[in-house]
């Protein structure tokens, strides 16, 4: 057993090294220049699809990739009610859209998360969250790459199954690109 405990010690503590190392708190100048290419998750899978559908990343967001601090951590993700007028009944990060009383996208997105923390959800919003190991975010064999009818056009998207959730599109996106960031060459 204590093989076991070390290997997932070891890896998860590979995670934060080398996220400490390869990532930073600076404001991609995509953010804020419209004339600086980005990368945005599943959008760039097929960007020749995208820019025949006249699909741009137009938005600024800034999410968190909520980390809990648990003894295997976990990531904290939220399912949206299926009400909502945008990415209605999907997976989600907490946090989104930069309000105008955000000081930067890094405010935006900024957060600690302490295993005793306490949710306040907008039941609006968010139906319920729940949590996911970080380990099997991490492994690349869970991110499974498909294709669909979207608007006539073949969109190719991740999806990453987890228990009964869903996790696909831009959050998969998201996930998949702080994979390549924190593990890639």
């Amino acid at each position: 057993m204590s093989a076991r405990v070390d290997t997932t010690h070891s890896a998860i503590g590979n995670f934060f090294d080398r996220a400490r190392a390869r990532l930073t708190l600076e404001v991609p100048p995509a953010l804020t220049d419209p004339s600086v290419e980005g990368v945005r998750g599943d959008l760039d899978l097929n960007p020749e699809v995208w820019s025949r559908a006249g699909v741009k990343a137009t938005r600024p967001a800034a999410v968190l990739v909520p980390i809990i601090d648990r003894s295997e951590p976990t990531v904290l993700l939220t399912l949206r009610t299926a009400e909502l007028a945008s990415h209605a009944g999907q997976v989600a990060f907490p946090g989104g859209k930069i309000e105008p009383a955000d000081e930067s996208p890094v405010a935006a997105a900024l957060a600690r998360v302490k295993p005793d923390f306490r949710l306040v959800l907008n039941p609006w919003e968010v139906t319920e969250t729940f949590e996911v190991p970080l380990k099997f975010l991490m492994t690349p064999s869970n991110h499974q790459r498909k294709t669909r009818d979207w608007n006539g056009f073949a969109r190719d998207y991740y999806e990453i199954p987890y228990q009964n959730h869903y996790i696909w599109g831009i959050t998969a996106g998201i996930l998949r690109n702080l994979y390549e960031r924190v593990y890639g060459a």
